[in-house]
């Protein structure tokens, strides 16, 4: 027995090294980024001077013309802006944006663990701090609305644990991310009332299944990233339209699922006017090309 729970206690000991490893390694990277001028767009600066325009009792910003709430309604500042008084620096967001999605490991780990087992927990979370989509969301800039993704997921955590006022604090956290977080947190809230807490388990093979379609969705995305940046973009993009065929089949032969009508028809429709701008963009290419032709001649 005292071996088993020695065991159980691992797996949270094990979260807890990874969330530290991913804050260490990706708060030193924004660091010497930021040291390095690496930030070269607007939105560090933007919510830089946001939070010291909040300290002045200000909403204005010289970069963007108008204030900032003109430009997203982002009122998470104003929660961010007494740390900002202690510490003001740009760097503060930086830090605040890699504590924050590094913390959403935790909660990935006690949903997976309470659904499925807590190695499954391990694993996800795991997984879920070296997803590149949220390393590059880390190290692009900073945004607000970066932070609400960790929110939703401590709602969701909290929904599960019918614990009423911090499922709620969650999504107005959330909500105060950006304006059109506010729809989502509206749904889920619907959604959480409708349905209570309860859902089915995840089987072993359902996880399994789900687990490897994840690493192919991963997986394709990239490599059709780096095809992009190589070939040309009217020769590349067809391909991406065999996405659909795939799933079509994959559902069919893996999950033992099929699309109705509508999703049918919608798919369709998708194709089709992927197709057709493919074909008007290459008879735009072929009738500028004698034009071309002439005027170097």
């Amino acid at each position: 027995m005292k071996l088993r729970n020695n065991k159980s206690m691992l797996y949270p000991l094990g979260v807890g090294i990874l969330m530290a490893l991913y804050t260490v390694i990706l708060g030193a990277t924004c660091h010497i980024k930021y040291h390095h001028f690496g930030y070269d767009d607007f939105d560090v600066a933007i919510h830089t001077q946001s939070l010291a325009a909040i300290l002045r009792g200000s909403s204005e910003s010289s970069i963007l013309g108008i204030p900032f709430l003109g430009n997203h309604m982002v009122l998470i500042l104003y929660a961010i802006a007494p740390l900002y008084a202690i510490f003001p620096s740009a760097l503060l967001l930086l830090y605040i944006q890699t504590i924050v999605l590094a913390a959403g490991a935790w909660a990935i780990f006690r949903l997976a663990q309470r659904e499925l087992s807590p190695g499954w927990g391990l694993a996800l979370a795991a997984a879920y701090s070296v997803y590149p989509p949220l390393i590059h969301l880390n190290l692009y800039e900073f945004h607000p609305i970066a932070l609400a993704s960790t929110f939703i997921l401590y709602a969701l955590l909290f929904w599960k644990r019918n614990a009423f006022v911090p499922f709620l604090v969650m999504l107005l956290l959330a909500a105060s991310c950006q304006e059109n977080i506010s729809l989502m947190a509206i749904g889920f809230s619907v959604f959480a009332i409708s349905i209570g807490s309860e859902w089915v388990p995840v089987s072993g093979k359902a996880a399994w299944q789900l687990s490897g379609a994840t690493l192919f969705i991963v997986g394709g995305y990239l490599f059709s990233v780096m095809t992009m940046r190589v070939g040309a973009i009217d020769f590349v993009a067809p391909f991406r339209y065999t996405s659909l065929l795939c799933a079509l089949i994959l559902g069919l032969f893996v999950f033992g699922e099929w699309p109705d009508k509508l999703t049918l028809i919608g798919s369709a429709i998708v194709v089709a006017t992927g197709a057709f701008t493919l074909y008007r963009e290459r008879r735009i290419v072929q009738a500028r090309e004698p034009v071309l032709l002439r005027t170097s001649k």
